[in-house]
């Protein structure tokens, strides 16, 4: 019996991690949408110190927080992330895109001079 209850506990914790986790994400996506640039880099920041996550969840993750750089006009800081979700998790849709962002960046550089993005 008390093994059984054990099992239970600890499934039932699980899943209450998993809430929370993914909580996080949608906590995030959440200030992004409301303009909320620096709550969302901080949660994500939380978050991906605090929680194991998938390729995809963290990539996920990292390119709201260079969204947000962007939207705070870090460009820096921005290109910095895309450039290592591009290169750490390139099998993934957030890695994808941020090549993608980077390479827009590089040939609009070529065609005007350095700009911001």
């Amino acid at each position: 019996m008390k093994s059984v209850l054990v099992v239970l506990l600890a499934v039932m914790l699980v899943g209450c991690a998993s809430m929370v986790r993914d909580g996080a994400i949608i906590r995030v996506q959440d200030n992004l949408a409301d303009g909320d640039y620096a709550d969302a880099i901080a949660i994500a920041d939380r978050a991906l110190n605090a929680y194991d996550y998938s390729d995809d969840q963290r990539a996920q993750l990292l390119f709201m927080k260079a969204v947000s750089y962007q939207n705070l006009e870090d460009y820096q800081t921005a290109l910095a992330l895309y450039g290592y979700l591009a290169y750490k998790y390139p099998d993934t849709e957030y890695g994808f895109r941020a090549a993608t962002i980077l390479e827009s960046v590089e040939q609009s550089r070529g065609k005007q001079g350095a700009r911001p993005l």
